[in-house]
């Protein structure tokens, strides 16, 4: 290192041209600059009282020879920059090794022990340059103490571009109101980091960045800074805080491109945000959270990425492997949540993906504020409700949830995919392969609402035979709302006689359950193949599909193909086909069951109740019932496994005003002991029923009267909408098919040219029934008549007719010239009369011509098509 203080400074060697040369000293060169000017440092090793704790107060430009040679050494005893307001400063190139501050500030009510390296009060621009190892330590005891900023300690306005932050650290023995803040940063200004690394940085709160101003950080990445202490500690890399006394304007945080790996907050109290900590409002955009921590050997450990009580809002970002550690010796882990994000403030998260994050609540997020989720992705969580825990307000959108799993230690587990004890909003979403023992995909004990998603090898099961498993796709122990929502494939089924409480391979219902408009399908339990409940349960307008309930187990019976029921449930409008279970193929009722208007077909029991069965209360009426089979063996009759739909085996049993297939109502043997009478019956109707050739009737086929004679208006209920009517005639047309709504097919009879008696048939099921009409037709009786050579021609029709629109158009031609003879023309009555104008040739052809439209009877309908009629004349 050469230099002398009393050359200029303006030169990095000695010109003997220019009589330029470098300063010895820092502390000299800048104090001798001039304002605005250029300080070029040289390399090597700049310490001791002439290079530390260097006053600037003029603005300046500080740039080293070279980044990794151009070395100011604090040698752990001294400040190397203090910054004065108002001064603008830059800085490139250089090192910054074991500064520590020496400063000792007041900020509000606190003494503050602040900036290792650098204090800035100005405006200070720091580019491509190194701080390690610097350190703001305190051995001073005291109430209100803290230190702050390991490398930097910034109240004025801060740029950093391009530069590393190695191993630096706020630390100290400090007790009461008091913390280490910022182990490389301390910002209560307005701080731009850009493109830099930080590594390694310890504090008690922001390990790397302590963010009390407005703070943005672009394409920069925080590995394996610690936010760690003894009592409270947050955000290992960043921790933004909001204190109106000391800045109204700030807590502002934005993140953009940037990338966070291995930081950890650890203490043995209360840690939280393993990356961030956030107080106020803080934005984070196309970043990436990788295996950051939260470890607390005290009560609680919260968001192993981000811990927040403002306001958050995090895009298109990614969070994997982030977890959260605790005691489990003596339990504390359970008091663990939040694998990547803790949220008790506002959280919104856009287009970001959370994938095998680990917490004991909410693998990777646990909501105690207000949480909007869009376009999402959750893989591989695991925790207390897998991905995520609620205890606030969520709402989830297009998001996806796959293979996220609820583990405990203790074998209950809740909320495969996300576990509710609050408000909860699902709306187009995805959920995939979760696990758990209670609520395969989701847990409900608070208020949740499920629309339009879908549940698909969902599942609940437990090695722990002590633990009850139910809801392979959603256990509600709250109330729950359901609509628009398919169900495939999910399951709870029991691997052992040692635990047959597996209930509901879709739903299982504790509480008050709503589901509307959804779709089950191929869903798998011991009791309620689909849905099990215990509570109060309505379903309707849904569609149960190839569910089963099926004993794996020798000498166990299981029940309810479809729905098992041991509470009070309301059936409406659904339709059940194709579902199995050893008692009541598709429902199974204990309790109070009431199905409406429903379809049950093709459903199977392999013990009794191929559609039904009941021990409870059972109203079944408005329903299409058929083709439910018995599959037991010695049931085998020569063309099949017998038919058997209701099986009332103790209870009471309502099973009137249903439609068994055909009139005559179910044959012997598809119910037992069950009132089946009166049933509904198929009844044909036309309007009108006497009809004009080539006109139209209106044909009804409805299901509204019963085998009584009675009438049932369709408001006070009806057979089940979209039941298939075949409509058949053989004279005339008719639309062929229709399909029931509110009880009543409609089609459209369009009669033919001619007249007579027309049947129409109508048919569902097994059952025909048809009906008569009668179509009139105006047409000519005789062709023309009074046909000598001077009579008047005259037609007679088979009613009384009038002029129409084409009455001009009516003529007579002579058929050996061609030539049209001028007639007149009139009618009487059901008489048309012509007369020509001259006396007609002898042994002549003539031909009369009538277009449809010339003539039309009294209700105002022209003929059905034209007619002619040729005559010969005779010799007078």
């Amino acid at each position: 290192m050469t230099g002398n203080d009393s050359w200029n400074g303006e030169s990095s060697i000695w010109d003997d041209l220019t009589m330029s040369g470098p300063k010895k000293s820092i502390k000299n060169a800048t104090g001798t600059v001039t304002s605005g000017g250029t300080i070029n440092i040289a390399n090597g090793h700049y310490s001791g009282e002439n290079n530390t704790d260097v006053v600037i107060d003029k603005n300046m430009t500080i740039v080293g020879e070279r980044r990794g040679n151009t070395i100011i050494n604090g040698t752990g005893s001294a400040q190397i920059f203090t910054i004065q307001k108002g001064i603008n400063v830059i800085i490139k190139n250089l090192t910054f090794v074991n500064g520590t501050a020496t400063q000792n500030l007041t900020l509000a009510d606190k003494n503050i022990t602040a900036g290792g390296a650098i204090c800035n009060f100005g405006n200070l621009t720091i580019v491509n340059s190194t701080f390690r190892g610097n350190t703001a330590t305190s051995e001073y005891i005291s109430k209100n103490h803290s230190v702050a900023g390991g490398a930097v300690y910034n109240v004025g306005d801060l740029t950093v571009t391009g530069s590393d932050f190695i191993n630096n650290a706020a630390k100290g023995n400090l007790i009461g109101n008091n913390g280490t803040v910022g182990g490389s940063i301390f910002n209560i200004g307005n701080l731009t980091v850009d493109t830099s690394n930080f590594t390694g940085n310890s504090a008690t709160a922001g390990g790397a960045i302590y963010n009390l101003g407005v703070l943005t950080v672009l394409n920069s990445i925080f590995t394996g800074n610690t936010a760690a202490g003894n009592n409270v500690t947050s955000g290992g890399a960043i921790y933004n805080e909001y204190n109106s006394t000391l800045n109204l304007n700030g807590g502002i945080l934005n993140i953009y491109g940037s990338t966070f790996t291995g930081n950890h907050a650890s203490g043995n109290g209360t840690s939280g945000g393993g990356a961030i900590g956030n107080e106020k409002n803080l934005t984070i955009k196309n970043s990436t959270f990788t295996g950051n921590k939260v470890i607390s050997t005290g009560n609680t450990a919260m968001g192993g990425a981000i811990f927040n009580i403002g306001n958050l809002t995090v895009t298109n970002c990614k969070f994997g492997l982030n977890a959260l550690t605790g005691n489990t010796a003596n339990g504390k882990n359970n008091a663990s949540a939040a694998g990547a994000i803790l949220n008790s403030g506002n959280l919104t998260i856009n287009g970001s993906e959370f994938n095998y994050n680990t917490a004991y609540f909410g693998g990777a997020v646990y909501n105690g504020g207000n949480l909007t989720v869009t376009g999402s992705n959750f893989t591989g969580n695991t925790a207390m409700g897998g991905a995520i825990f609620n205890t606030g307000n969520s709402t989830i959108t297009s998001s996806n949830f796959t293979a996220n799993a609820a583990n405990s230690a203790k074998g209950h587990s809740i909320g495969g995919a996300i576990s509710n004890s609050g408000v909860l909003t699902v709306n187009n979403s995805k959920f995939n392969s979760n696990t758990a023992t209670n609520g395969g995909a989701i847990c409900n004990d608070g208020n949740a609402t499920v629309i339009n998603s879908t549940f698909t090898g969902n599942k609940v099961t437990s090695s722990d035979i002590t633990v009850e498993n139910y809801g392979g796709a959603i256990y509600n122990e709250g109330k729950l709302s359901v609509s628009g929502s398919t169900f495939t494939g999910n399951r709870a089924v029991s691997t052992n006689a040692m635990n047959l409480a597996y209930g509901g391979g879709a739903i299982f219902n504790f509480k008050e359950a709503t589901v509307k408009t959804s779709k089950f399908t191929g869903n798998l339990a011991d009791f309620g193949g689909a849905i099990s409940n215990i509570g109060k349960l309505s379903v309707s307008g849904s569609t149960f599909t190839g569910n089963r309930a099926v004993s794996t187990i020798s000498s166990y019976t299981f029940d309810g193909g479809a729905i098992s029921n041991n509470g009070n449930l309301s059936v409406t409008y659904s339709a059940f086909t194709g579902n199995v279970g050893d008692l009541g193929g598709a429902i199974s009722n204990w309790g109070n069951l009431t199905v409406l208007g429903s379809t049950l077909t093709s459903n199977n029991a392999t013990s009794d109740g191929g559609a039904v069965y009941n021990e409870g209360k059972l109203t079944v009426h408005f329903c299409r019932i058929i083709g439910n089979h018995l599959k037991v063996p010695q049931y085998v009759s020569s063309t099949g496994y017998v038919l058997d739909d209701v099986d009332n085996y103790k209870g009471s049993a309502d099973v009137k005003y249903n439609w068994w297939g055909s009139n005559a109502g179910p044959s012997s043997g598809r119910v037992y002991n069950a009132t089946t009478g009166p049933w509904l019956v198929l009844t044909l109707s036309a309007s009108p029923t006497t009809i004009k050739a080539r006109g139209t009737s209106t044909i009804t086929a409805d299901f509204l009267h019963d085998s009584n004679g009675g009438y049932h208006s369709y408001s006070s209920g009806h057979a089940p909408d979209g039941m298939a009517v075949s409509f058949t005639t053989k004279f005339g047309t008719i639309g062929s098919k229709a399909s029931t709504v509110n009880g009543v097919a409609k089609s459209t009879l369009k009669a033919g040219s001619t007249g007579g008696i027309v049947n129409v048939a109508a048919k569902t099921d097994s059952q025909t029934v048809q009906i008569p009409l009668k179509v009139t037709s105006t047409y000519p009786k005789n062709g023309a008549l009074g046909c000598s050579r001077t009579a008047n021609i005259y037609i007679k029709f088979s009613q009384n007719i009038k002029a129409s629109t084409y009455w001009s158009k009516i003529y007579v031609k002579n058929l050996k010239t061609g030539k049209i003879v001028s007639i007149s023309k009139w009618i009487s009555g059901n008489t048309l009369y012509i007369k020509t104008s001259s006396r007609r040739y002898a042994y002549y052809w003539y031909q009369v011509y009538i277009p449809a439209a010339a003539v039309k009877d009294y209700t105002n309908h022209n003929l059905s098509t034209g007619y002619t009629f040729k005559f010969k004349t005779g010799k007078y």
